[in-house]
């Protein structure tokens, strides 16, 4: 199966990422991820997940790591029109706080989904 590569890109206070959220695309991703948040003018940045087409563990675990990196750097990250599997492994792997991020998201219909 051919798929886009993945990406990440940060235009003002907006972060948006393509592609493949999982082990094989994790360790490029976290190395991007240092450059492209740098880069963004805070203290509040906007993750566009949309074109996310593929997540696991690994990925939910990266989204994780961003949290705690913009924190220390004085950021906030939101994450934005996240996919549902994504919220379905979030909520088995118990991870209250990024469920109730996701899934506020989703209610707020920013993704399009009614509430």
């Amino acid at each position: 199966m051919n798929r886009e590569p993945t990406g990440l890109t940060c235009r003002g206070g907006s972060l948006a990422l393509s592609g493949a959220l999982d082990a094989a695309t994790v360790p490029d991703l976290w190395q991007v991820s240092e450059r492209e948040l740098a880069n963004c003018r805070g203290p509040d940045v906007s993750m566009d997940l949309k074109a996310v087409d593929r997540v696991d563990s690994a990925g939910l675990a990266l989204l994780v790591a961003w949290l705690r990196l913009a924190k220390r750097r004085s950021l906030s990250i939101r994450y934005r029109n996240a996919p549902a599997q994504l919220l379905a492994l979030a909520s088995a792997n118990r991870l209250e706080r990024l469920v109730l991020m996701l899934a506020e998201d989703r209610r707020e219909g920013v993704d399009g989904a009614k509430p």
